[in-house]
């Protein structure tokens, strides 16, 4: 998606999840930190939609994660629009290290530059360079439709099942 096409799919994304009652929330960078406190650890939390446009968005998006947000608390759709340089689309689609700081818990999906599939991300282990993993396709975008297409039907801990490689002791008592 080139920018413009991106903030249309963010409109029509934004107005199919309220249709489906999802609340989302639009901010620049600056202001997120401040209306994401509203929304911490309330029962309804917002679906922040974030447009990566450029290689500027991008590297501050990634210092935003690292000092001041904790990326298992919200719930977040990255948008890598197809302006962005050939090595961050391809990072989208084949992540290599977790420079978002991603948790077991952490409810990130991502759409990659000219895709319209939408991917769950998140990390086995919070160690901050473990590879990442990923669910596979989680939804799609049907554009000429205007509605997403979900692929997921199981809760957030049914559809990942690991110790992130620790193992599980298990004692018995008579």
């Amino acid at each position: 998606l080139d920018t413009m096409q991106a903030y249309t799919t963010y409109f029509e994304l934004s107005k199919a999840m309220a249709d489906e009652g999802v609340m989302m929330v639009t901010s620049d960078f600056e202001s997120m930190k401040n209306i994401s406190e509203t929304y911490v650890k309330k029962i309804v939390q917002p679906l922040y939609v974030v447009v990566l446009a450029s290689s500027a968005d991008l590297d501050m998006y990634i210092a935003s994660t690292r000092e001041w947000f904790d990326l298992a608390d919200y719930r977040l759709f990255l948008i890598f629009t197809s302006d962005l340089k050939p090595k961050h689309c391809d990072f989208c689609r084949r992540p290599t290290h977790n420079i978002f700081n991603l948790k077991f818990k952490s409810r990130m999906f991502v759409s990659c530059c000219e895709s319209n599939d939408i991917q769950e991300w998140w990390a086995d282990n919070e160690g901050i360079e473990m590879p990442l993993n990923r669910n596979e396709k989680f939804g799609r975008w049907i554009s000429d439709e205007r509605r997403i297409q979900w692929n997921v039907k199981n809760s957030l801990y049914e559809r990942r099942s690991t110790l992130g490689h620790r193992s599980l002791r298990i004692a018995i008592v008579d």
